[in-house]
């Protein structure tokens, strides 16, 4: 977790792609999902064949909101309160 999640292809490589304690085949991770425990847990309300991840800086109020309206039950996730506002932009421009 947290920081160590970084180092995995380091440590794919270092052990030639085997567990040091087992020797049992690591399988090196296409992707790393950073989310809290409380949105990994809870499942997201939109279909989807495939998926990207991007990352957004935004600031500090703003984060603080969405993460208010979530605790208020508003949303079930942070995820999701992102996904439902791009989607509304997009409709809102006749592109979804």
């Amino acid at each position: 977790m947290g920081r160590g999640l970084y180092h995995i292809p380091k440590i794919h490589k270092l052990y030639f792609g085997k567990c040091p304690a087992c020797g049992k085949e690591l399988k090196k991770p296409k992707r790393i999902e950073f989310k809290t425990l409380k949105e990994h847990k809870q499942k997201q309300n939109f279909e989807t064949k495939a998926s990207t991840f991007i990352t957004a800086r935004i600031p500090t109020w703003m984060y603080d909101t969405i993460t208010k309206l979530v605790e208020d039950g508003k949303f079930k996730s942070k995820s999701e309160f992102i996904v439902k506002a791009i989607l509304s932009y997009l409709e809102e421009h006749g592109l979804h």
